[in-house]
């Protein structure tokens, strides 16, 4: 699984979705990247959340479109 700059990404606080959001920007090491991989460190940011707090779960994920068999 990847962090993605421009993929979506949910904000669950207390077993609860907070925000369902945009991926702004991802910074590695000081420099700004288009994705990171699973369990590297990294900063986020959101389109329209700025109020994350210690605890905070962020979610990644992809939409699909899949067409139905005709038949």
């Amino acid at each position: 699984m990847l962090f993605r700059s421009g993929g979506n990404a949910r904000v669950w606080r207390s077993g609860k979705v907070i925000n369902t959001d945009r991926i702004e920007g991802l910074r590695r090491l000081k420099d700004d990247v288009r994705e990171v991989a699973t369990n590297f460190e990294c900063g986020i940011s959101l389109a329209g959340t700025n109020d994350l707090i210690e605890g905070d779960v962020i979610e990644c994920f992809t939409k699909q479109m899949v067409s139905r068999a005709a038949g």
